[in-house]
């Protein structure tokens, strides 16, 4: 795959954090990366806010995964992270979904009566959530129907076991499932809330810079973009469009 193979003397045990958004993909990604290096991914996964609270604890975290561009950057200004290594590896797309047979438009906001939507100041899929409710002035009318969540990943449970009628999740989470098929949802437009820009650092802590640079270097390769792409992301070498 042109990073070639590590010899298992040098392999080193990777710790990456991840926000809840992306583990599926990266659940894929990490075997065509262990395959091709020879190092081991352990994963973390947390929303975006968690995530950096537990590398400020001082936790052993090599590669932080964000869905956002402030809290990587804000680490590189407090010193924990390497700005060299800061670079946008996937673009999100907030979606909303439903486990019930429930059409999804603009048109259908307030139909729904129980909505799970993640923590705004802990996600970023949360608050393009809000940023899209108050583009379209219903965040007011909307909050006696919002049931809030710490993660997308809650979001999307509470939907599937239906004590939410709703839930704002990425594409990623509503295409990693056969079982969602067939169901109802809404990739929200773009327009209607800031770009997800999902964003990778390495933490200065580090111990294994060199398989950290080797993660992120393969995360450009051809096999993991394949894999983030068909998770529904887009990345930043594709154009940007709109639905």
């Amino acid at each position: 795959m042109g990073i070639g193979i590590i010899s298992h003397r040098t392999a080193e045990e990777l710790h990456i954090a991840t926000v809840m958004v992306f583990l599926e993909t990266l659940e894929q990604i990490k075997p065509l990366f262990e395959q091709e290096t020879g190092h081991t991914l352990v994963i973390t996964h947390d929303s975006a806010g968690s995530l950096v609270r537990e590398i400020k604890k001082g936790e052993p975290i090599d590669v932080f995964l964000s869905s956002d561009e402030e809290r990587p950057n804000a680490l590189i200004s407090e010193g924990l992270a390497i700005p060299e290594s800061f670079f946008v590896y996937a673009l999100g797309r907030l979606v909303l979904w439903t486990n019930l047979a429930l059409p999804l438009s603009e048109n259908s906001l307030l139909k729904i009566n129980k909505l799970a939507l993640p923590e705004p100041e802990n996600t970023p899929y949360g608050y393009a959530a809000q940023q899209m409710l108050e583009g379209l002035n219903l965040w007011e009318k909307m909050q006696p129907r919002i049931r809030l969540v710490k993660t997308t990943a809650e979001a999307y449970q509470d939907t599937l076991e239906k004590r939410a009628e709703a839930g704002f999740i990425g594409l990623s989470q509503y295409l990693s499932s056969l079982n969602n098929l067939g169901t109802y949802y809404w990739i929200i437009p773009q327009h209607l809330h800031h770009p997800i820009r999902h964003s990778a650092v390495i933490l200065k802590a580090t111990r294994h810079p060199t398989a950290a640079r080797a993660f992120l270097r393969f995360l450009r390769h051809p096999a993991a973009l394949k894999v983030i792409r068909e998770f529904g992301f887009r990345t930043p070498s594709q154009p940007e469009d709109d639905d």
